[in-house]
């Protein structure tokens, strides 16, 4: 009864490896977990003026010996109007130390400026059936920086 209560106890307070005990599930913590990879964005938020790129690092990362191709993409639909999107490599296949892609969001400025404010992206790494998220934040400053409105 005691070693029921404990593991009872243990799983509630995150002490198991592969519960990650902050709401995390890390696959490669669990013995027979299938290989599998992790995709992340640094930083993960990026603040510009308009007119100017936003740069990020996407980081793919292979867990219990994952090496097929992951595929970058980024959601159209969630980036703001006046915006391009492109990855620098698009596919790329990951090590346990992770390799990296570039992200570049062109803004515009002038006449037809991207609207300001902060725009969650979705971003995901794609192999197979696999698909994993990568969150990153866009925040658009008008030219005068925080001296302006953001809507």
């Amino acid at each position: 009864m005691k070693t029921r209560v404990f593991l009872l106890c243990a799983l509630a307070c995150g002490f198991i490896a592969g519960c990650g005990g902050g709401g995390t599930y890390d696959p490669s913590a669990v013995g027979s977990a299938s290989p599998d990879f992790v995709v992340s964005t640094s930083p993960a938020s990026v603040s510009v003026l308009q007119g100017v790129n936003a740069v990020y690092t996407v980081t793919v990362r292979s867990r219990n010996g994952f090496a097929s191709d992951v595929s970058l993409a980024i959601d159209s639909s969630t980036l703001p109007s006046g915006t391009t999107a492109a990855f620098s490599p698009t596919d790329v296949t990951p090590t346990a130390a992770g390799v990296t892609s570039t992200l570049t969001i062109t803004t515009t400025g002038g006449q037809s400026p991207t609207p300001a404010g902060s725009t969650p992206l979705s971003i995901t790494g794609t192999s197979g059936a696999i698909s994993h998220p990568a969150p990153a934040t866009l925040i658009v400053l008008p030219p005068g920086g925080l001296g302006g409105t953001i809507q």
